[in-house]
């Protein structure tokens, strides 16, 4: 066993030891990667009982080189879809636009102003006027929508909700603020707060309703404002890259002037016994547009021109095997879902050239015409399991409703870049552009009806 660290773990502790980072902290880490108990009680003053190996070193950090230790703490990690970033001093913040409906806000709300208690704070200091809302422990709540925006918080962020404490909802009367403070835990609460899951690292907020006035989320050494708005996420980074407090992240919410204020928080841990990172390759695709898609009309001569494939297909149908095992037919296999009606080249070129002007200025990417699928029919009991497209080829893709016989409207579920999921009723002659390698879609319930057909472009960036 060597009685030194090596000077790469040498140059880290001295680096990680100069930007303020703990010696417990420091300790731990050693431990997790394996250094010897009298090696790191010689360096850092901290003996760690050796009844904590188990829980220390069963703990996943994906990626055991350094730069990868907090690879989900580095933003170039994970893909925020639709966020705006903002530059401070000393850290970067996003915010996000409509990531609540209003309906979803609302019912929120009512959910935490039944049932809140004062706020507390880790440690008393004194100040009474410190922190003066009412919070709303969330876990034991019976209602369905408190436990849906834990988990879609969660993979909005790419993160296990393993990782994470369960959201808290705090309500700000008139008066009331919460004055500046850490989401991270000091020395002093360390041992308290960190020992299993690590320190805070992402706080993730939604605000539930806008203040007549006052209300806002300053960070003030980082020189940030964020104003509430209905619906409205702002996230942020409590560590820097290295896995250290960053105290530029200190924030304060200011007093409401009138009206009330209520938001949603959730924090994220370092460690946990689980893996980390839980979005598939498409889900880190960049996001284009707002929501990830859009319903529109399709161009007359398209649907017309398509119309016609469908009205001439006699002799140009085909069974159809979808790889992947989920299209399904009415018996619930592989097999006996669709067919396929073949477009001739000319269609297809005219198709692609069109909907490629249109998808670019939907998108604002230059786009490259991947493939014009022919005419898919889906038959009786026909299902499209809930999937994720091509992450090479498929980044914005249309589908076109040609034509159908159903006797019950037959919806796409498809999730947004909120991972908020809509029904989408396409009709004869309408569609719709997606980003499908990164949105989850299908259409998980049965046909009822004889043949719903539809067409597929796909494209990629040029």
């Amino acid at each position: 066993m060597s009685k030194h660290f090596p000077a790469e773990w040498r140059s880290w502790i001295d680096e990680n030891r100069g930007r303020g980072c703990s010696e417990r902290e420091i300790a731990e880490i050693l431990l997790r990667e394996g250094f010897d108990h009298s090696l790191i009680l010689n360096e850092t003053g901290v003996e760690i009982p050796r009844e904590m190996d188990s829980i220390l070193k069963d703990q996943v950090i994906l990626g055991r080189s350094m730069e990868l230790r907090h690879y989900w703490l580095r933003k170039d990690w994970i893909a925020f879809g639709g966020a705006r970033e903002i530059q401070g001093d000393g850290m970067v913040i996003y915010t996000v636009d409509d990531f609540l409906s209003e309906e979803e806000s609302a019912g929120m709300t009512a959910i935490i102003q039944q049932d809140n208690v004062p706020s507390t704070v880790t440690r008393e200091n004194g100040d009474e006027e410190f922190r003066t809302s009412s919070s709303a422990e969330l876990g034991n709540s019976p209602h369905q929508l408190v436990h849906q925006l834990n988990d879609r918080i969660a993979r909005y962020m790419g993160i296990s909700a393993s990782h994470s404490e369960f959201i808290q909802g705090q309500l700000y009367e008139v008066g009331q603020q919460f004055k500046t403070h850490p989401d991270y835990f000091d020395d002093l609460d360390y041992e308290d707060h960190c020992l299993n899951q690590g320190q805070r690292t992402w706080t993730f907020m939604l605000y539930l309703n806008t203040p007549e006035k006052g209300g806002e989320t300053v960070f003030p050494d980082a020189n940030i404002k964020v104003k509430p708005k209905t619906g409205m996420a702002v996230f942020w980074n409590n560590l820097d890259e290295f896995g250290v407090r960053n105290p530029n992240a200190m924030h304060r919410g200011m007093p409401v002037l009138a009206g009330t204020k209520v938001i949603i928080t959730k924090w994220f841990r370092q460690f946990t016994i689980e893996p980390a990172v839980t979005k598939e390759p498409g889900e880190l695709l960049p996001a284009y547009t707002k929501l990830g898609w859009e319903k529109f009309n399709a161009p007359t001569e398209i649907h017309e021109a398509l119309l016609a494939v469908v009205g001439n297909s006699v002799n140009n149908i085909d069974p159809e095997f979808v790889e992947g095992g989920y299209l399904l037919g009415h018996d619930g296999k592989d097999v006996g879902g669709s067919e396929l009606i073949e477009a001739s080249d000319e269609v297809k070129q005219m198709v692609g050239a069109r909907l490629k002007l249109l998808a670019e200025k939907w998108s604002g990417v230059e786009l490259k015409l991947e493939a014009v699928y022919g005419v898919r029919r889906y038959l009786e009991g026909a299902s499209l399991r809930m999937h994720r497209d091509r992450n090479e080829t498929h980044i914005v893709s249309v589908i076109v409703n040609v034509d159908q016989d159903v006797d019950e409207d037959w919806y796409l579920h498809i999730d947004n870049h909120f991972y908020r999921e809509s029904k989408v009723l396409l009709k004869p002659g309408e569609m719709i552009f997606y980003e499908g390698a990164k949105l989850s879609h299908g259409r998980p319930l049965p046909l009822k009806g004889r043949r719903y057909e539809n067409l597929f472009v796909h494209y990629s960036p040029a």
